[in-house]
């Protein structure tokens, strides 16, 4: 029994439309590096004019091309890498698909893909590759919101194409990272759950330590006092990412074994996520009292 082979069903996903997006950061990306590239020309054209006008532009010539390359560096990447992705529509048909760049439509059936090539880390990152019967070649990133919906259509249609294998442990890492992403988008929803966090700890150290100079007299110097706002805030912030990451790790592993024992469903255990996310909020303050006992002992 436990040697059975389970058969994943492509079907499943398979409709005569979708319609998949990348990731919003994706965006953000791209509008970071323009910015940059911006702020990149200005430093460098200030910079040459500096060392012009103190006659000093020779013995700085190496710098000077390093500033100056880095425009060129930030717009390169963000348009051939970040550009493609961020605004790019891809369609998924039963016998094809349709990207669209702002109005720029491509079709590729599927009856043109001669292979699929597949780069990633499990359960880290990667890709795959469509390479066409022409020799030109499309990849799909797994920030691709549930890019695995190309390879089930793909692998429903022409089978032949698609190494099982490897097509199992690429959907396995797609889904759990597109979950994963999933999971850090939804955090806005919790904005203010979060912005608790983050501040009642120190308000709360921050007030007994008020408290206590009310009674005794002994009252922190106004460096001291901003330096200790200062060190439990970060103290706080530095434990509330830890705790976060060990939930979402963690969240992630149980995925992980969900899509291994139930490869066809793939819906996130929202319940489970609930749950795991309450957990973590009581694990953090627990960890942040704790650290600050022993900051008191020692």
């Amino acid at each position: 029994m436990g040697n059975t082979a389970i058969i994943l069903d492509h079907s499943v996903q398979t409709q005569p439309k979708r319609i998949l997006h990348y990731r919003p950061h994706i965006k953000w990306c791209y509008y970071g590096l323009i910015a940059l590239a911006i702020v990149s020309s200005l430093q460098s054209v200030l910079t040459l004019a500096y060392f012009a006008s103190n006659g000093r532009l020779a013995d700085m010539a190496l710098p000077v091309i390093i500033l100056s390359t880095l425009p060129i560096l930030f717009l390169f990447l963000a348009e051939q890498i970040f550009k493609p992705m961020a605004f790019t529509a891809t369609y998924v048909f039963t016998n094809k698909l349709v990207l669209d760049r702002m109005g720029e439509r491509v079709e590729i059936p599927f009856d043109d893909i001669q292979s699929i090539q597949f780069n990633f880390v499990a359960y880290t990152g990667g890709l795959f590759r469509l390479v066409l019967k022409n020799g030109r070649s499309r990849y799909f990133t797994v920030v691709l919101e549930r890019s695995d919906y190309i390879l089930d259509a793909i692998a429903d249609y022409k089978p032949e194409i698609i190494d099982e294998k490897k097509l199992t442990k690429f959907r396995r890492t797609a889904v759990v990272i597109d979950h994963s992403w999933a999971r850090i988008y939804d955090l806005k929803n919790y904005w203010r759950t979060t912005l608790l966090a983050a501040t009642t700890n120190p308000i709360i150290v921050i007030g007994a330590f008020s408290l206590y100079a009310l009674m005794t007299g002994k009252y922190l110097s106004p460096t001291k006092a901003v330096s200790l706002i200062a060190g439990f805030s970060l103290l706080n912030l530095a434990i509330m990412s830890f705790t976060t990451g060990a939930r979402e790790a963690y969240l992630s592993y149980q995925t992980q074994k969900q899509i291994k024992a139930q490869p066809n469903n793939l819906m996130r255990d929202r319940s489970k996520e609930r749950t795991i996310r309450l957990y973590g909020m009581i694990l953090h303050h627990i960890v942040f009292w704790v650290a600050v006992l022993l900051i008191f002992i020692y």
